[in-house]
């Protein structure tokens, strides 16, 4: 995961966004790179994206992001799920 890509996909997305809406526009930006973290090393894509979570999360202030609380929002296949809130700073 390289900082540059995700300060990228941040620029293009409002101002506040979900960990999904992020992975969205990650996956079309650099659909490369996304399936090579669909590696055994992670697994399945929800431990990828639980990856890109905590990668989101450990690297807020370089970002220029801040957590916002939680979310009720649908993952890249439609299933529901509790993930964070961004607002970018």
């Amino acid at each position: 995961m390289e900082i540059n890509d995700f300060k990228k996909v941040i620029n293009g997305l409002p101002n506040e966004f979900d960990s999904h809406e992020f992975i969205k526009n990650y996956i079309k930006c650099y659909e490369p790179e996304y399936v090579k973290m669909l590696s055994p090393e992670f697994g399945t894509f929800k431990k990828a994206h639980a990856q890109i979570g905590k990668f989101l999360s450990d690297e807020q202030k370089t970002l220029g992001i801040k957590k916002n609380g939680t979310i009720l929002s649908e993952d890249i296949k439609g299933d529901p799920d509790q993930i964070a809130s961004w607002k970018k700073i």
